[in-house]
């Protein structure tokens, strides 16, 4: 077989098996029980597409909006909301497995085609059998997007770094500019990266200035699609980004949201997460392949040293929320991949056989004891993929055809917007959130609620009169739902009951 077959071969076997890996990941996307934090992200774009309604001006929403605008694109080519969020989730953590897989055919270009392809795919494989990483990608939530601008953002800097071209630059700032307009915990890493073009080896001062202004060029243009919503009510976008995931989550959260209970809590969460067997072999691999770079070059790869100045910004935006889960983490999981390649590539590209031996040994045993894993989560997806009918998405899509058989037409009282919406029908725009704006409007002063459009118990009825809906869902929710029964109940809606113990109240 020649060198040009085999190149051939090798691109068709890693082509097999990033198709596998994302049959795989679109299964696990389908097989897992909807989660409300999905409600606000479907639910907006939604309301942007239909009603041309943005977040902060009309109606509260807690994350920054550029998911919104790309969800609001995709809904307006199908009614299968969830669905279509879910896979477009889906294919941005795809995107970013084929990004590291990417990065390391570049890297490790020097070496043989398979062992180039071989630990190309074994690399991106230890984020795809991460749990923090199969937890998070597949969601309808903002996720897997702003990992995927973050990626990004660190090809174009470790090529600008390669080149000494600013353009490269620049779009990596434009590129974190995105990250953060789609997740906010994403902001710390801009001083890092910023300051990481002053170390940029071989450069002068004055090529390392004209690289950061353009860097800083290239982050101003790309927030202008988060300032066209953010102009329109600029107190709204601080109140719901900064006060409520502030003051009043505190005040939801109580005592468990003070300082050191709520350092604690987080503390042992961390400590709880880097304790998995996968979660600790990367990081095991991380910490052996980049401790031993200084003893296989006279200094560490510009890419190995721009991951170690990220890593404890990402652990900032991963800590600073309150409470902590499980998805936060994902940004240093992908962060520790990228940085195994980085020192890999170092240490093969020595003249140490025991170090090269050593080091792709340590990758390979991290990817089999995450292995197994990677079984549990994604093989009861592929199971079900023989029957759509089974999907989450198309099983709550069935749900919101039975909902239509009884009300076609109207606006639908709900903290369960996907669903209604999915049925055709209209909801309130104060509910865009789902549970979220309605379980802390209490803690709102009236002008508060009155200025960022949120609606307590209180103020329900008086926010009906005007316009009193066509149908009351319930059923998502438990006790939060109570007061819309009662109100169902005290207008004399009629009760039909649905699947799964939900039921929807009509309009006499």
């Amino acid at each position: 077989m020649n060198a040009v077959n085999l190149r051939q071969y090798w691109r068709i076997a890693a082509a097999a098996v990033l198709g596998l890996l994302l049959v795989a990941m679109f299964a696990r996307g389908m097989g897992i029980r909807l989660n409300h934090d999905e409600q606000q992200f479907v639910a907006a774009g939604r309301m942007l597409q239909l009603h041309g309604l943005l977040p902060y001006r009309d109606f509260p929403f807690f994350h920054t909006p550029i998911l919104v605008w790309i969800d609001g694109a995709i809904d307006s080519h199908t009614d299968y909301l969830l669905l279509a969020g879910r896979g477009l989730s889906v294919a941005f953590g795809w995107i970013s497995l084929c990004i590291i897989f990417g990065m390391g055919l570049v890297l490790l270009r020097r070496l043989s085609p398979p062992a180039r392809w071989g630990l190309s795919l074994a690399v991106c494989g230890l984020l795809f059998v991460n749990p923090i990483f199969a937890y998070a990608y597949f969601r309808a939530w903002n996720q897997s997007l702003p990992l995927l601008f973050m990626l990004l953002a660190i090809v174009c800097q470790w090529r600008g770094a390669a080149t000494g071209k600013s353009g490269w630059f620049g779009l990596g700032g434009a590129a974190l500019a995105f990250a953060i307009g789609t997740r906010i915990s994403y902001a710390p890493l801009g001083l890092p990266f910023l300051v990481m073009i002053w170390f940029v080896p071989a450069t002068s001062s004055t090529l390392r200035f004209r690289h950061m202004a353009v860097w800083c060029l290239g982050m101003a243009l790309g927030t202008a699609p988060e300032l066209i919503v953010i102009a329109h009510a600029p107190a709204a976008f601080l109140f719901d980004n900064f006060s409520y995931n502030g003051p009043v989550n505190a005040a939801f959260r109580g005592s468990s949201a003070s300082f050191w209970p709520a350092l604690g809590a987080k503390a042992v969460f961390l400590l709880e997460t880097i304790l998995h067997p996968s979660t600790l072999a990367l990081l095991a691999a991380y910490l052996f392949v980049t401790t031993r770079m200084r003893h296989a070059a006279s200094a560490p790869s510009y890419l190995a040293r721009l991951i170690l100045a990220l890593l404890p910004f990402a652990a900032v935006g991963a800590l600073a929320p309150t409470p902590s889960y499980t998805q936060y983490y994902c940004p240093i999981v992908a962060l520790l991949v990228v940085g195994v390649l980085a020192g890999l590539a170092v240490n093969l590209g020595t003249g140490d056989f025991r170090l090269r031996r050593r080091s792709t040994v340590t990758v390979l045993i991290a990817l089999a004891i995450g292995a197994p894993f990677a079984i549990y989560y994604y093989a009861p997806g592929v199971a079900m993929l023989a029957a759509p009918s089974t999907w989450e998405p198309c099983r709550m899509h069935a749900d919101a055809m039975s909902i239509r058989s009884h009300v076609r037409s109207g606006k639908c009282l709900t903290i369960a917007p996907i669903t209604a919406m999915e049925a055709g029908l209209d909801i309130y725009p104060p509910f865009v959130t789902g549970p979220f704006a309605w379980r802390t409007a209490r803690f709102l002063s009236d002008n508060q609620r009155r200025d960022y459009r949120f609606v307590g118990e209180k103020q329900l009825e008086r926010y009906l009169n005007s316009d009193p809906p066509a149908a009351v869902l319930v059923g998502y929710e438990g006790k939060l739902e109570k007061p819309f029964i009662e109100y169902a109940k005290k207008h004399a809606y009629q009760m039909a009951d649905l699947a799964d113990g939900k039921s929807i109240w009509l309009k006499p």
